[in-house]
């Protein structure tokens, strides 16, 4: 059984993951060349307004998410956390605020050069590393502390 907060984490991860997931192959068909349509731009619109929060010195996020809303606290709090692990030395606030105006030229029309199509293939590695992360943290909640059977353990030698 899982308990409130643990509930309260999956759901983030849940909505982070699936950003994360609808990122990359959007990002994908941009990075391609092909066109965006409707369920692209509000994709775009979702991680754009992500890093703008992530970018304001104050965050506030409703106590209970309203219905149809992508993350809760603990997703904001996550994605936070990812976007200042891969700033790279930069203020989280200011690489929050490159990746939300990087996001926002997708979402409005007119097209890309081929110095940002570079750069849309690195978004589109940091959110399909986001989706491994948020798959690998959602695992390790629902995995039981002590299961019912023994633990496998690879064998390390070949008996070939």
């Amino acid at each position: 059984m899982v308990d409130r907060r643990s509930r309260d984490e999956l759901d983030g991860l849940q909505g982070l993951g699936r950003l994360a997931d609808e990122m990359v192959f959007a990002l994908g068909r941009v990075v391609r060349g092909e066109s965006s349509d409707e369920s692209d731009a509000a994709v775009f619109s979702e991680a754009k307004r992500l890093f703008e929060s992530i970018a304001e010195s104050s965050l506030i996020v409703e106590r209970d998410p309203v219905e149809g809303a992508m993350f809760n606290r603990q997703g904001y709090r996550d994605a936070a956390e990812f976007v200042q692990t891969h700033a790279g030395g930069a203020a989280v606030e200011q690489y929050a605020a490159h990746l939300a105006d990087l996001v926002g030229r997708l979402v409005g029309p007119g097209g890309i050069t081929d110095d940002e199509r570079a750069e849309f293939g690195e978004l589109r590695n940091f959110f399909g590393e986001l989706g491994e992360a948020t798959l690998s943290r959602a695992g390790a909640l629902t995995q039981a502390d002590d299961a019912p059977w023994p633990q496998l353990r690879q064998a390390t030698t070949s008996t070939y």
